[in-house]
């Protein structure tokens, strides 16, 4: 086996001193995570970040996480320890196909995921990686979800549980 840790989202917009108040994770979060990056020092880490298009749609969000801004930034407090960097426009991390290819590249049949949301994102990868083939495990210690998540997670874990996904 061999695994890739895959840090979700842990950006300033959501966690950083000065994230948007939409977004309300508990403080020792980040901690959490990164001791979850600290466990797997000998595996290979991948840091992810959401990016959201300059369109009009995304202008009207109560939000913004545009390229090249303060809020899309890593959070400060995030332990990074690799230049495994990948950017995503969606949901899921592999609609990115860079992200597979370097995980495929590296001989990677594992992914560990953890980070934010319990409810969106880090679901959704977690799905994305079963469709390309990949063990999956959820790292619920490390995942952060928002109050208005809550349900939608519990029906994510229900169907990531079906599909073989392992819970942490």
């Amino acid at each position: 086996m061999k695994k890739a840790l895959l840090v979700i989202d842990v950006q300033e917009v959501f966690v950083g001193e000065n994230h948007t108040k939409l977004f309300n994770y508990d403080r020792g979060l980040v901690d959490r995570i990164n001791s979850i990056i600290e466990e797997n020092r000998n595996n290979v880490i991948v840091y992810i970040r959401h990016i959201m298009k300059r369109n009009l749609l995304n202008r009207l969000a109560p939000y913004h996480i545009y390229e090249n801004t303060p809020q899309a930034e890593f959070a400060n407090a995030l332990k990074i320890i690799s230049d495994n960097k990948f950017v995503k426009y969606e949901g899921n991390a592999f609609s990115n196909p860079d992200l597979d290819k370097f995980l495929k590249e590296n001989g990677i049949d594992t992914v560990e995921v953890t980070g934010i949301d319990g409810g969106a994102c880090v679901p959704m990868t977690a799905l994305g990686a079963i469709k390309n083939g990949y063990r999956v495990i959820v790292n619920n210690n490390g995942i952060g979800t928002v109050k208005l998540h809550k349900k939608k997670k519990e029906k994510y874990d229900i169907k990531l549980k079906q599909l073989g996904a392992e819970f942490r």
